[in-house]
């Protein structure tokens, strides 16, 4: 019985080392990518389980899933073979649904994209208060949610703290003097005048 002929070495060597080349450029490497809302931005974070060679990634917008722009790059790891994390912070989302996608530049030249998702964003308007100044000893606030305020003088003494529900609220300020204070609700932080 004649044996079949042997494959050369060379030929296995090729194949594996295209099989590793495959792997390396493989998109799979995506670990995760997301996006969520934060006040008025949309925060974007991505993981990769490995990078092999990698020079940037390219953060892309679309209001229609259609058209895409570019909206800034991140620097890659390089070469690595643990899990590397990312993010980006898009400033200016369109109110209703955004679209955003990754793409992975390689140092030479390919490029793996992320899948696509989806952020819907409504835009969070901030504290208001009014009328600024206060004429008739009322603060009108209107507030996103529950919160609690705080009204400071202009050398941050504290002088009213109170507890106010989203939506419009009065605060009595007739017995503060003329002059210069700060509203302060959560994070956000205004001036306002007494006249």
């Amino acid at each position: 019985m004649q044996k079949p002929p042997r494959t050369p070495v060379w030929i296995y060597i090729l194949f594996l080392f295209s099989s590793i080349q495959v792997l390396a450029q493989a998109p799979d490497d995506w670990k995760s990518f997301t996006g969520s809302q934060h006040k008025n931005s949309v925060v974007l974070a991505w993981e990769t389980f490995a990078e092999y060679d990698s020079k940037e990634f390219i953060v892309q917008h679309s209001e229609g899933g259609l058209g895409w722009t570019s909206l800034g790059t991140v620097a890659a790891a390089g070469t690595s073979g643990v899990v590397q994390s990312y993010k980006f912070t898009h400033s200016t989302p369109v109110d209703g649904t955004n679209y955003y996608r990754v793409i992975l530049v390689n140092q030479n030249g390919r490029n793996h994209f992320t899948k696509v998702i989806q952020v819907a964003f409504v835009e969070k308007h901030p504290l208001r208060i009014y009328p600024n100044p206060v004429l008739n000893g009322i603060l009108n606030v209107q507030l996103q949610q529950d919160v609690d305020i705080t009204i400071y003088t202009r050398n941050g003494k504290a002088l009213l703290h109170k507890h106010c529900a989203a939506g419009k609220s009065k605060v009595y300020v007739n017995d503060l003097p003329a002059g210069l204070y700060q509203f302060k609700a959560g994070d956000e932080v205004q001036q306002f005048f007494i006249r």
